[in-house]
């Protein structure tokens, strides 16, 4: 029983022996060159004396210390003694972040050889891939992981063979077993199942041996108890050693992203480093695929790696100085376009008094490309731009817009009625069947009849949508930028493919193809069906118009079939035909004559609610 508490113990003391078996990479070893003095020979640092050489000692930390025991073989046989103990101890102290104390069977040299030595502990090689394989206390690459250890059934037949205690065996690998010595290894380690390493191993055998034979219960439990013990205590190290790395990087990657940032700053980068800090996109530059491998990099980088990663990174900075100075300059003219956009409001507000929808009238964006406008616009910050600036050039630009705007709906209407026989002394434009499509409705939503006609189209925020011209100067992006387009909208305002802006009054997005020419045949059918003449009837006309209408696709009791006016048949009709094309009936929607698709229905006289909602009595 005392031998075997006596085994556990010694284990300790020869940790240190027992864990340093390769030498330091060359890359953490200090280069001094041969020379006279203590820097050309670190071996006469012990002819000092011992105060002092122990006062030098407790200066270093871990890292620091563990690499100095690699400068000479004199340095490296004094720093294993027995008197240097408490030295490591204050350096374990100094290390930053913090590293508690290690459990009595791992040695702090132990620790410092896992956390610095960046070589495989078998062959020597390095490799990238390589991780440290905590519960094992040593690093392995890939290959020398077979050679090192075994799986559990092969170690249990090797404590079989050597101990001839078989129930030891099946106590010590058995999976999920805290006694046991094993490490459950990831799928990237390239070793399926768990496995244990062959020095623990031999030293659990070794341990077992040197207890007293026969070995009786108690000594038999006790020693299962000092195994789970060290187990233990070696795994909730491995944790800390684990979390602590973790702490370090964090570390290191905050202090070399803080010097990048300071370099940038002493740099002719300084004010696009200010901008990305005001717009809170400073942390984009540590996600770059160029700053990634810098942040995360162990060896000190020196002055060439810093131009080099400038240089690597002079793109993503050229692009914020771009954003940068397109800020400033939408400071300088915004003023600009928010007082042309008040102007145009103030214009129509007194040339139109008492319209009641306020969007029939150009936006800004339709005269914020005209010479005279952008003349005033576009002017240094230290000038101010006013309303009467503004006041003697907007009436003509307006009048010249309406004409403009009036003429290309006209011939676009015209185009889609060439089958309907129209007077030449009819305007297009009042007939109650001249509705507009948007290319984009049936995509997204669609557009409510009473939006279909002009003006109204007007305010369709499709025909003010488009996207930025890659051309474009920073005028244009300032403009078409600065304000969302009003009114209804078929497209969603944001798209993760194209960026949408506002843009001039535009005619590309109405259709002019068959969706456009059904929705007009469709608007026709219920003019004729309300006893109208759709050659003629104005918009006005059918507004007026009392007749409502009963749909002969509806199957329902005449008494429970719905009542439409104009601008619901119209809408009933386009479901209709989406529930066709969806479902693949063989509904007829293309009648001969509209009597086949509406019958007139009792004329309904508004209730006293809708009198009062509609705030205007109605005539019989």
């Amino acid at each position: 029983m005392a031998d075997s508490g006596k085994n556990c113990n010694n284990q300790t003391e020869d940790a240190a022996t027992l864990e340093i078996t390769a030498r330091p990479s060359p890359t953490t070893v200090a280069r001094n060159d041969r020379g006279t003095g203590y820097l050309g020979n670190p071996q006469r640092l012990l002819n000092l004396p011992a105060e002092l050489l122990f006062m030098i000692l407790e200066e270093l930390d871990l890292e620091e210390l563990y690499n100095a025991c690699w400068t000479c073989k004199a340095l490296l046989s004094f720093l294993m003694s027995k008197q240097a103990q408490r030295i490591w101890s204050i350096a374990l102290k100094k290390t930053r972040p913090s590293l508690p104390m290690p459990p009595p069977s791992c040695s702090i040299l132990a620790v410092a050889r896992l956390l610095f030595w960046q070589r495989c502990h078998n062959c020597g090689c390095h490799d990238r891939s390589m991780k440290v394989k905590l519960e094992w206390f040593t690093r392995i690459c890939n290959e020398c992981i077979p050679l090192v250890s075994v799986g559990f059934e092969d170690a249990a037949k090797q404590v079989r063979d050597a101990t001839s205690y078989p129930q030891l065996a099946d106590i010590l690998f058995k999976k999920d077993n805290d006694e046991n010595l094993g490490n459950d290894n990831n799928p990237g380690n390239g070793v399926e199942g768990n496995r244990i390493l062959l020095r623990d191993i031999d030293r659990m055998i070794e341990d077992f041996k040197a207890v007293e034979k026969p070995v009786s219960p108690e000594q038999f439990k006790a020693f299962l108890q000092c195994l789970a013990r060290k187990h233990k205590e070696r795994r909730r190290c491995a944790y800390t050693i684990d979390r602590w790395q973790n702490r370090k990087t964090a570390m290191i990657k905050t202090q070399r992203f803080r010097e990048l940032i300071s370099r940038l700053r002493s740099s002719t980068w300084e004010e696009e480093v200010e901008f990305l800090a005001r717009v809170g996109e400073l942390r984009k530059i540590s996600g770059l695929p160029e700053v990634r491998p810098v942040l995360y990099q162990s060896l000190p980088l020196v002055t060439e790696d810093w131009e080099e990663l400038s240089i690597s990174i002079r793109s993503f900075l050229e692009n914020t100085r771009s954003r940068r100075r397109l800020q400033e300059y939408r400071k300088v003219i915004s003023g600009g376009l928010y007082v042309l956009k008040q102007a145009v409001e103030t214009h129509y507000a007194t040339a139109r008094p008492g319209v009641p929808p306020a969007l029939y009238r150009p936006s800004y964006i339709d005269f914020a490309f005209s010479a005279d406008c952008r003349a005033i616009v576009d002017v240094p910050m230290t000038m101010s731009v006013n309303m009467d600036d503004f006041a003697s050039i907007i009436p003509a630009l307006a009048t010249k817009w309406d004409e403009d705007v009036k003429a290309r709906l006209t011939c676009l209407m015209r185009k889609l009625l060439e089958d309907i026989p129209i007077s030449a002394d009819v305007d297009p434009l009042t007939l109650a069947i001249a509705v507009f499509t948007c290319k984009h409705e049936h995509q997204y939503r669609e557009i409510p009849a009473r939006l279909r006609h002009y003006p109204a189209i007007l305010s369709h925020g499709c025909t003010r949508t488009g996207s930025l011209p890659p051309d474009s100067d920073q005028y244009a992006q300032v403009a078409m930028n600065f304000q969302v387009a009003d009114g209804y909208r078929c497209r969603r305002t944001r798209s993760r493919v194209e960026p949408q802006v506002q843009v001039p009054f535009d005619t590309a997005n109405l259709d002019d193809g068959p969706r456009a020419k059904d929705n007009i045949r469709w608007m026709r059918d219920v003019v004729s069906a309300l006893g109208l003449d759709p050659s003629r009837a104005t918009l006005q006309d059918v507004e007026q118009c009392r007749e409502r209408l009963h749909c002969r696709h509806c199957t329902d009791g005449p008494s429970q079939r719905p009542t439409f006016n104009w601008e619901s048949a119209h809408e009933h009709h386009q479901k209709l035909r989406h529930e066709q094309n969806r479902d693949g009936g063989n509904l007829s929607l293309d009648p001969a004559s509209p009597q086949e698709t509406w019958e007139r229905a009792e004329p309904v006289r508004p209730s006293w609610r809708q009198i009062t909602y509609r705030g205007k009595l109605l005539d019989d």
